[in-house]
């Protein structure tokens, strides 16, 4: 998945496969030292890069977490993020902790860019979607937001339920969004659908 810790276990798993392979058990052949070598060269110098920017975006949260106690951004976060989304452009994590920042300074068009880039880093993820729908709504609660807003709002909410089709509060998510459209007929639907899976959830049963 990008991560660091991934590509080290990848790594871990071939120098354990290449020194079977070379010890040959009992096969007539063995691989030759240098071409060992040289397999394992390459896989710990493709994992430096992506280490860099593990390193990069921790330091960029430990900053960033110093600044919001202050009420303030740090600047080098930013920089410090994008540094890591460029060199590893497989992770999303970046972006994300990217699009929070920029959520929380209010700069609401870098924080769509970057969330919408994370998203495309890995689709599938739904917490990225669930990043979207808040960072979208709240752009919109405080005036910022636009048709344009509101529509991928919903259509976020909407890939949210189709990844976890089980979870009331996402349903919940879901039918504020389109209400936010004013496409009521469809909000209470998906409001009916959260209370058919917890029975119990309080604020639905105030929405209808």
């Amino acid at each position: 998945d990008g991560t660091w810790q991934s590509a080290m276990v990848r790594l871990l798993l071939l120098v354990h496969a290449m020194a079977l392979w070379r010890s040959g058990f009992a096969l007539p052949w063995r691989v030759p030292a240098s071409l060992f070598w040289a397999t394992v060269s390459v896989w710990v110098l493709a994992s430096v890069p992506v280490g860099y920017a593990q390193s990069l975006e921790r330091s960029a949260l430990r900053s960033d977490r110093a600044a919001a106690r202050q009420g303030t951004v740090g600047s080098t976060s930013r920089a410090h993020l994008l540094s890591a989304a460029t060199i590893n452009r497989l992770d999303p994590d970046p972006l994300s902790a990217l699009a929070q920042i920029e959520a929380r300074a209010q700069r609401w068009k870098p924080s769509f860019e970057s969330i919408e880039r994370a998203i495309l880093r890995a689709p599938a993820r739904p917490e990225l979607r669930r990043l979207a729908v808040v960072i979208y709504g709240r752009a919109m609660a405080l005036g910022a937001g636009s048709n344009a807003t509101a529509l991928r709002r919903l259509e976020h909410a909407q890939a949210l339920i189709q990844l976890e089709p089980m979870h009331a509060v996402d349903r919940f998510a879901y039918a504020q969004a389109a209400l936010g459209l004013g496409y009521a007929k469809i909000a209470r639907s998906a409001l009916q659908t959260a209370l058919t899976l917890e029975p119990n959830y309080r604020v639905v049963h105030l929405a209808l």
